[in-house]
């Protein structure tokens, strides 16, 4: 940017889709938005994706979708990946967000999900976006009852950094996630 700070985004398209790059960007009426600054720019530099969050569509392993607020455009990439491999294999989705207002494609989701037998759509609403995993009540208590045994699984997490961190180490812990199925966005969270 032009105020030499990278910003980080995690992309929102399929890996499918060779012709677009698609982000999701929290607007702002803020002059000094980071849409408005793109616009503004004439030349930026795009780095190409970190760490290991891309679809692993040669494992046979049902998958686990988890989101947390914003998190959501890297696992939108995860979640139409699956669904362009044609899979036979269950994919759990889960959306967790403040409020009703922030599932922003819930239509497409909910669109999508009815068409597909395998998928399963679950909207989480917590009240306070939180940094520690410990304090998503509801979202832990779903994950644990729903899957109290998440060794076979394929596991793709996004959302705040340490979030992500304690909900990994929470997995592992308590519902046999194996770490090395377990894939975060942009800075390797699972290491």
């Amino acid at each position: 940017m032009e105020d030499g700070i990278s910003r980080y985004f995690s992309i929102a398209s399929s890996v499918q889709d060779d012709n677009n790059f698609e982000l999701h960007i929290a607007s702002s009426s803020s002059k000094d938005s980071i849409i408005n600054n793109l616009l503004r720019m004439h030349r930026f530099e795009v780095q190409i994706p970190l760490g290991k969050a891309w679809f692993r569509c040669d494992s046979q392993r049902p998958v686990i979708l988890i989101a947390f607020g914003s998190g959501f455009s890297y696992i939108r990439s995860i979640f139409l990946s699956c669904l362009s491999t044609h899979r036979e294999q269950p994919v759990f989705l889960y959306w967790i967000a403040r409020d009703e207002q922030s599932f922003y494609e819930i239509d497409m989701i909910n669109k999508i999900a009815k068409k597909n037998p395998i998928i399963t759509f679950t909207k989480i609403i917590e009240k306070r976006m939180k940094t520690s995993v410990q304090e998503y009540n509801k979202t832990n208590k779903i994950l644990s009852d729903r899957h109290p045994d998440m060794s076979m699984f394929d596991i793709y997490i996004a959302g705040r950094n340490e979030t992500v961190k304690a909900l990994i180490d929470k997995l592992h812990a308590n519902n046999k996630a194996k770490k090395s199925r377990i894939f975060s966005d942009s800075f390797s969270s699972s290491e």
